[in-house]
């Protein structure tokens, strides 16, 4: 272990428990052979001047320093092994950060789709690999969640065709969002129908946004594919340390469905917060 952490990833507990139980001490043995990543982070804001983290924020005039945001950052990508802090899961990183929340005078619980979306189209701009999102649509009543859903769903089938028709080639890049946590009393719902953005994004949906394209004679540089798109984004749900019969759970307040690509730990995650 460093500097006196016992790693047990057959029982993961602690702060740790969340870098145990997704194994990523036996991935840093072969820190040696990573290559260098470049991963983006559209959130509410970060602690620039963090002693445990080196991010570079795009849009730094706006940046105000945010718990959640440097929280995110820090699981990423907090400096490792110096004896500060916390590792993120990640070795070689350059951390990009985006402030997408409105500024104080503002509504500060509210996030405009086109600021989330605008984030993430300026951080593979940047030459980011990865981008995160920890965000999904606010829940209010059912039907008007699913509307929203939906809306900023359409909006982000969009963005992610157009981000695609600008890589050259071989310029890959990855969208991760939360699957977002739950309805107004933290109990989960069906990501699809509620989460909004990536979540809500179905095959049909996005072939209904190549004919809003074909029917308003909107060109495309290169050849998209409605797969393509589907392949561009992964949506997280998040696990609690409680496990049944060896297998991890969804915490309750996670949403869940056939829209979810993977799960993670999400629940105690021990992480840099705003230094002061």
């Amino acid at each position: 272990g460093t500097w006196g952490t016992d790693w047990n990833e057959e029982k993961p507990s602690g702060y740790n428990w969340w870098l145990e139980a997704t194994k990523v001490p036996s991935a840093w043995q072969y820190r040696d052979s990573f290559s260098s990543i470049n991963v983006g982070i559209v959130d509410n804001g970060f602690d620039t001047s963090h002693e445990d983290l080196n991010i570079n924020v795009l849009n730094d005039a706006v940046n105000n320093a945010e718990h959640h945001g440097t929280h995110v950052a820090g699981i990423i990508g907090a400096t490792n092994d110096n004896k500060i802090g916390i590792t993120g899961v990640l070795d070689k990183v350059n951390l990009y950060g985006v402030d997408c929340y409105a500024t104080s005078k503002q509504k500060k619980n509210n996030v405009a789709v086109s600021s989330l979306l605008a984030g993430i189209e300026l951080c593979i701009s940047n030459d980011c690999q990865v981008v995160n999102m920890s965000s999904a649509v606010s829940p209010t009543n059912t039907e008007e969640t699913k509307a929203n859903a939906e809306a900023t769903a359409w909006n982000a089938i969009i963005y992610l065709i157009c981000m695609l028709d600008s890589q050259d080639d071989g310029n890959d890049f990855i969208v991760v969002q939360a699957a977002g946590n739950g309805d107004r009393n933290n109990n989960g719902v069906d990501a699809e129908l509620y989460a909004g953005y990536f979540a809500s994004i179905t095959e049909d949906l996005v072939k209904e946004v190549f004919e809003y394209f074909a029917e308003n004679n909107i060109q495309l540089e290169h050849d998209i594919s409605v797969q393509d798109v589907l392949d561009s984004y992964i949506i997280v749900g998040a696990v609690d340390k409680k496990q049944k019969k060896n297998s991890w759970q969804l915490s309750d307040f996670s949403n869940y469905g056939d829209t979810i690509t993977v799960c993670a730990p999400g629940v105690d995650v021990f992480s840099t917060t705003v230094m002061g």
